[in-house]
């Protein structure tokens, strides 16, 4: 099926463990646009049966794919489809510096549920982020993807794996030193996510002002000393409800 699948499928993206493909698949009695996953050959089968047992776990959640399939041969995972544009590309693109602090609130908004089944994602950042444009308010829709690194409060995942924070600037320093994973590792990365997008409002302005001052305080070393991330959502929300007027444009890249 897999196979078949690939035929005139288009490719989204290229990791370090895996390539992504745009296909179509059969599903409630439909053809519908799914996101296949397919590893390489050096990925084992105990990888990849980690993340589908995330997917699962984070069945329901708004702002999560859902878990379509898996294949074993070859090693590939089907989920729905979203996107196609991460938040990454959309500051690039330009796109508007609000809209893209509602992207950031939903954001939140799905780490908030992931929390409260105890789940913690360790690998927040604009291109792990999925964007489309709607009719309906807020403007905006999200999908925050790639779980393979998702696991429960107090495990290791990083632990042995010797991550540079040059490398991982968007990582919290005890995630980055292979200790244990909090809440508050998922706050210190949605920080910096917050804070990729201010760059692009008024540095003068009140409200943006107050912001970055409480990403400053979700930014510190020690995660016991964070806010917690209902505090950083409440603020996404103040910040929305009386943005800066009127914001910059994200600057266009060549």
């Amino acid at each position: 099926m897999v196979r078949s699948a690939l035929y005139g499928s288009c490719l989204l993206g290229r990791g370090a463990f895996a390539f992504c493909y745009k296909i179509s698949v059969y599903w409630n009695s439909k053809m519908v646009d799914a996101a296949l996953k397919l590893y390489h050959h050096r990925v084992n089968f105990r990888n990849v049966l980690s993340e589908v047992r995330q997917y699962l776990a984070s069945e329901g959640v708004k702002g999560v794919p859902s878990l379509l399939g898996v294949s074993l041969n070859p090693l590939a995972i089907v989920t729905s489809y979203h996107g196609p544009t991460t938040l990454q590309q959309a500051v690039k693109d330009g796109t508007s510096p609000l809209l893209l602090m509602r992207a950031v609130h939903q954001v939140a908004d799905t780490l908030s549920q992931l929390h409260a089944r105890g789940l913690t994602h360790n690998d927040v950042k604009s291109d792990n982020v999925l964007i489309s444009r709607t009719d309906a308010v807020p403007g905006i829709s999200t999908t925050v993807i790639d779980l393979g690194g998702m696991t429960t409060v107090g495990a290791t995942p990083y632990r042995g794996c010797g991550l540079r924070s040059q490398d991982y600037p968007y990582l919290s320093p005890e995630v980055v030193s292979g200790g244990s994973v909090s809440y508050a590792s998922d706050v210190y990365s949605l920080a910096k996510m917050t804070a990729s997008v201010l760059r692009h409002f008024p540095a003068s302005c009140p409200a943006a002002a107050r912001l970055r001052w409480e990403v400053k305080k979700c930014l510190h070393y020690h995660p016991e000393h964070r806010p917690s991330l209902t505090h950083l959502q409440e603020q996404l929300g103040v910040f929305i409800a009386t943005p800066p007027s009127p914001p910059l444009r994200s600057k266009r890249h060549s």
